[in-house]
């Protein structure tokens, strides 16, 4: 005689198992998207320093090629700085962020040199800065006290240099010069060319 038994299933409950899985990842998610906004936020500062005392350093450069004068320059620069905002401050700089000095190159295909005391001034260095004692401070991050910072630093040096090129323009009327490229030189003159005389 065959005896049929019954199965008995054991149903778990798995309820809440996605809670606390969330505990435990839910403030690891943050810190990471936090960080990430935190280094996004602060290339985006640096680049801003980076335009802004670039401008600055061309138009204080320029200044300064066409006038000699140093006060009139850095005038010119710290106006152009602070048309340009750094954390949505327009940067300013102070009297020691400019170096007045002469660049030169023994070659072509050599960089700049830039000597502050050089005898005969031909380029502007300016430094912006956005650090502890700055004119403007460090610049305040947007999720503060992630990792235990608040704010970080950031300084970027730009340098403008006037170059001096002669530039002569030559006119040729003789006749030597009248023949085109599939002419052969030979007297007369071709049809087309300048009245000698």
């Amino acid at each position: 005689m065959r005896t049929l038994g019954r199965k008995s299933h054991v149903t778990l409950s798995r309820r809440g198992s996605v809670l606390m899985l969330m505990v435990f990842m839910l403030p690891v998610a943050i810190t990471l998207a936090a960080f990430s906004i935190n280094f996004a936020y602060m290339e985006l500062c640096r680049t801003e320093l980076y335009v802004s005392v670039d401008a600055a350093a061309r138009a204080g450069g320029r200044e300064f090629a066409l006038t000699g004068d140093a006060a009139a320059a850095k005038a010119v620069a710290r106006d152009a700085a602070g048309r340009n905002e750094v954390a949505s401050t327009g940067l300013q700089l102070a009297d020691g962020d400019f170096v007045f000095g002469e660049s030169t190159r023994s070659a072509l295909e050599q960089r700049y040199i830039f000597n502050p005391s050089g005898s005969n001034p031909n380029s502007l260095q300016v430094t912006g800065f956005r650090t502890t004692g700055s004119m403007d401070g460090p610049i305040g991050l947007m999720m503060p006290t992630v990792l235990g910072r608040n704010s970080f630093e950031a300084q970027i040096t730009a340098r403008s240099t006037q170059i001096e090129v002669d530039v002569a323009l030559v006119i040729d009327r003789s006749g030597s010069m009248a023949y085109a490229a599939n002419e052969s030189v030979n007297w007369p003159s071709p049809p087309n060319s300048a009245p000698m005389g």
